[in-house]
C-alpha cells in the first residue's frame, strides 16, 4: 500500500499592539510546501493456530519554507528573511496476536530521525547592518507501545495500554526574532511523553455502543513559547490526565451517530510553575456528529463542535482571564468513486465571533479572531497497488 501527499500553504499575518506600552507592528508571509511518500505492508495471518496481523513500513517526509518578515515599533524595523528544509524519516511495525480467543497482544516499535537546515538573513533597517545564519540540526527518537485487550463479550471489551511518545519542534519554533539579530536556538529540544490508558468498550446492541477510557500523560520537555525570552523552551515535567467518553449509534442504514467528550486536567510539575494549570488547554471538550449515506459514495457529515475556557498561551502564571468558549457546526459533502474523493465543505456555518487563539505578550492579552463562515473543496486520490 502506497500513499503520495502535497500541500502547499501560503498564509499571511498582520499583528498591532502594544508591548510594555511601545506600540508595534508585525508582519509576516510565509511559503511551504510538504512532500510525504507513505508505503506500508499488511500481513494477516494464522501463526501457531493464533491470529495475527503485523503492519511495518516507512515515512518521508520532505518540507520546505520561506518566511519573510518585518517589525516596526517606535522608529526602529527590522526584517528577517528565512529559508528552512525539514526532512525527516520513519520506520514502523506493530503486530496484533490474539493470544486466546479472548484475549489480544498489541506491540509496536516506531524509530524517527529528522534533520533541519536553516539558512536566515536579519536586516537591521534603522542601524543599516546584516547578519546572516546558517544551521544545522539533527534528531533523533524511538517510540513504542504495548496493549491487552479481553473481549468479555463478542465486541465488547476491556483495554489497557502503554505508550511513549515524542513530538520534534516544529521550524518556526527554532527560530528566536527577538531581541535582534535574532538566531536559532539549540537548546530546545524534543518533547516526550509516557501515556497510560485504560478503558472499556461496551456493545448494547451490535449497532449502539459506548466508550470509556481514563488516561494519564506525563511529559518531559513540553515545548512552550516563553513571553520573557521571546523564545520557544522546554517546560521541565508536565502532567495531562482526564476522562474520555465516546457514544456511536447506526440509526439505520444510512445515518449514523457519534458523540465525544473529554475532562482534562493539565497542570506543572515541578519548577517556577508548580501546580499551574498548563495554558491553551481546555478542561472540556465535545463533538457530536450525524453521518448520512445519501446514496452509495455520497456523503453527507454535519458535526457541532464545543470547546471550554482555556487560559492564554505564554500565561503560566494564570494571572489573566481565560480564553472564552465556544461552539461551532460544521459540514462535508463528500463523494467517492474508484479511488477518488470529491468533497466540499463549510466550516463555522453558523459565522459564530470566537477565537482559538489567544495569547499574553508584553503584559498584554491578544485574542485572533477565527474565520466567519466559510466554504472550501477539493479532491484526494487514493491508489493501491
Amino acid at each position: 500500500h502506497w500513499e503520495l501527499s502535497f500541500r502547499k500553504r501560503k498564509p499571511s499575518e498582520h499583528y498591532e499592539g502594544e508591548s510594555f506600552g511601545v506600540p508595534f507592528t508585525f508582519d509576516s508571509k510565509r511559503d511551504s510546501d510538504t512532500i510525504g511518500v507513505t508505503p506500508r505492508y499488511i500481513l494477516e495471518k494464522t501463526i501457531w493456530g493464533k491470529r495475527n496481523k503485523f503492519i511495518t513500513g516507512l515515512d518521508y517526509y520532505l518540507t520546505g519554507l520561506e518566511l519573510e518578515s518585518d517589525y516596526f515599533s517606535s522608529g526602529y524595523q527590522t526584517m528577517d528573511s528565512i529559508d528552512f528544509k525539514r526532512r525527516s524519516w520513519g520506520i514502523y511495525a506493530n503486530d496484533e496476536i490474539s493470544i486466546h480467543k479472548n484475549f489480544v497482544l498489541t506491540m509496536g516499535i516506531r524509530h524517527e530521525g529528522c534533520k533541519y537546515e536553516f539558512d536566515s538573513t536579519n536586516t537591521d533597517i534603522t542601524f543599516g547592518t546584516v547578519s546572516s545564519t546558517r544551521d544545522e540540526i539533527r534528531e533523533g527518537e524511538n517510540a513504542y507501545n504495548a496493549g491487552l485487550t479481553f473481549l468479555y463479550r463478542e465486541k465488547s471489551s476491556i483495554f489497557t495500554r502503554y505508550s511513549r511518545s515524542f513530538r520534534f519542534p516544529l521550524a518556526d519554533e527554532y527560530f528566536v526574532f527577538y531581541p535582534p539579530p535574532g538566531g536559532i536556538n539549540r537548546e530546545l529540544r524534543a518533547q516526550t511523553g509516557d501515556n497510560y490508558e485504560i478503558g472499556v468498550t461496551h456493545y448494547f446492541t451490535p449497532d449502539i455502543d459506548l466508550g470509556l477510557t481514563l488516561f494519564l500523560m506525563n511529559l518531559d520537555d513540553e515545548i512552550f513559547f516563553n513571553p520573557f525570552t521571546y523564545a520557544n523552551e522546554n517546560y521541565d515535567k508536565t502532567r495531562h490526565q482526564g476522562i474520555e467518553l465516546s457514544f456511536h449509534a447506526k440509526i439505520f442504514e444510512g445515518l449514523d451517530i457519534d458523540a465525544n467528550y473529554s475532562f482534562t486536567s493539565s497542570k506543572f510539575r515541578g519548577g517556577e510553575f508548580d501546580g499551574n494549570v498548563i495554558p491553551a488547554v481546555p478542561r472540556h471538550k465535545g463533538s457530536i456528529g450525524i453521518l448520512f449515506t445519501l446514496i452509495p459514495n455520497l456523503v453527507l457529515n454535519v458535526s457541532g463542535s464545543y470547546v471550554g475556557k482555556s487560559y492564554l498561551i505564554s500565561d503560566q502564571q494564570n494571572q489573566f482571564p481565560k480564553l472564552d468558549d465556544y461552539t461551532t457546526v460544521d459540514a462535508r459533502l463528500s463523494n467517492t468513486w474508484k479511488g477518488l474523493t470529491a468533497f466540499i465543505a463549510g466550516n463555522n456555518l453558523l459565522n459564530k465571533e470566537y477565537s482559538a487563539y489567544g495569547v499574553v505578550y508584553g503584559g498584554e492579552s491578544y485574542f485572533y479572531p477565527s474565520p466567519e463562515r466559510n466554504f472550501i473543496g477539493g479532491f484526494s486520490y487514493i491508489y493501491q497497488m
